[in-house]
């Protein structure tokens, strides 16, 4: 009887470790790829179709972006420059990496500069299928992280990938706007591939993929891995936004009056 009570004890401790590991390499894999090296300076024309339940293009919106990741902090600006409903619409992003930062907003047809509140930050951005805080870098200690699948073989667009698949839960209840996001991370580069979000009931809501991943050389000879396309589905209507980007130079440098708050009122 002693020999049973011994061998369920150190089965139920090599289960205890085993859930251990898996959750520490759960966190790593998660936090290399918040942490992965990014350019300095980034400037981009971006193409945003909104494609309805039926696969039709509603609208395309033309963005141009500019990005700036210096000492830890990164600052991204969208200059939206049509349709004509949108154009001189400006907004400004700025954050410490992982870290909740601030969001402002431009609104030609008001005249001015508002800021986006924390309440607001799970709504639609721009009316696309992308909430605001689905743009921003989560704290990888915000959550609690678990591996489902450290070997999982994942088609996304035209690509197949070997992937970890971490299912990530926030620790203060309604934090983050879902119940919990299931991340598909590519083991070559360490870029989530394809991501699933969890509405507050526990329910498919959205799911989020890089249809084209690209390694990309900037102007002074780094590569980056970049998603060159994506698709941001809501599951619940069927409605679908898709980013693309059109143009793309990286690491040449941009004036820092980009990132301002009178750049955003001005457009100088």
């Amino acid at each position: 009887m002693e020999k049973f009570s011994k061998f369920f004890a150190m089965a139920s401790l090599m289960a205890v470790s085993s859930v251990g590991l898996f959750a520490d390499e759960a966190y790593d894999v998660m936090k290399k790829s918040l942490n992965l090296e990014t350019p300095n300076y980034s400037q981009s024309e971006i193409l945003v179709d909104m494609i309805d339940k039926n696969g039709n293009v509603e609208s395309t919106t033309v963005i141009m972006q500019y990005g700036r990741d210096t000492n830890d902090l990164i600052a991204t600006i969208f200059d939206f420059k049509s349709p004509a409903n949108v154009k001189n619409t400006r907004y400004l992003q700025s954050e410490k990496r992982g870290k909740m930062g601030d969001k402002y907003i431009y609104l030609p047809s008001l005249r001015t500069t508002r800021r986006v509140a924390a309440t607001e930050r799970q709504k639609s951005f721009m009316g696309f299928d992308y909430a605001y805080d689905d743009m921003s870098l989560r704290d990888v200690d915000a959550d609690t992280h678990e591996m489902l699948d450290a070997n999982e073989t994942r088609k996304v667009g035209n690509t197949t990938y070997n992937c970890w698949a971490v299912k990530s839960t926030p620790k203060k209840k309604n934090d983050g706007g879902y119940s919990y996001r299931i991340t598909h991370v590519d083991k070559n580069s360490y870029i989530p591939v394809f991501i699933e979000f969890f509405d507050k009931k526990k329910a498919p809501l959205k799911t989020w993929a890089c249809t084209e991943l690209r390694q990309s050389t900037s102007t002074i000879g780094k590569k980056y891995w970049i998603r060159w396309d994506n698709m941001m589905t809501n599951l619940q209507t069927g409605h679908s936004t898709r980013v693309h980007l059109n143009k793309q130079v990286l690491d040449v440098e941009q004036p820092d009056r980009l990132f301002t708050q009178n750049w955003l009122n001005t457009g100088k």
